[in-house]
């Protein structure tokens, strides 16, 4: 299930905090620790995968995760964290075309029931004026 508030889920990740751990080989996946956004004792336990073609896959083991959900602010507190390890900054939408509008380069997380879409962008470069899309009116 994707969530309709995308933007203050994003918001949120920014406040986390997270330990990012490389791959111990090449294609095994990113983990990282990300602090609860519910209990700062508790933490969440995320990995990610990318594909060739900007393809994203995560795995989290909070509530909303474990229920089928995609894109919880554990997930993007660490893409967030790799990104700025990069030198990027990311972004996130719920369709293509609030994410074209944004003219970076564009990745996808994948859902069960669809996409939400990611665009990076070096960082220092400005920010994309938040546009509402059809799914926020």
């Amino acid at each position: 299930m994707k969530p309709v508030n995308i933007k203050e889920i994003q918001d949120k990740s920014r406040t986390l905090g997270v330990r990012l751990f490389d791959p111990a080989r090449p294609g095994d996946p990113y983990t990282a620790v990300v602090e609860s956004t519910t209990n700062p004792a508790f933490n969440q336990v995320v990995t990610l995968r990318f594909s060739k073609n900007g393809d994203i896959r995560a795995r989290c083991t909070c509530t909303w995760a474990r229920f089928g959900g995609v894109a919880c602010a554990h997930v993007l507190a660490a893409l967030n964290r790799l990104a700025e390890r990069k030198g990027r900054t990311l972004s996130f939408w719920l369709t293509p075309e609030d994410a074209g509008r944004q003219k970076h380069r564009l990745l996808r997380l994948v859902g069960d029931d669809g996409y939400i879409f990611v665009t990076s962008r070096r960082e220092g470069h400005p920010a994309p004026a938040v546009m509402k899309s059809a799914h926020q009116e």
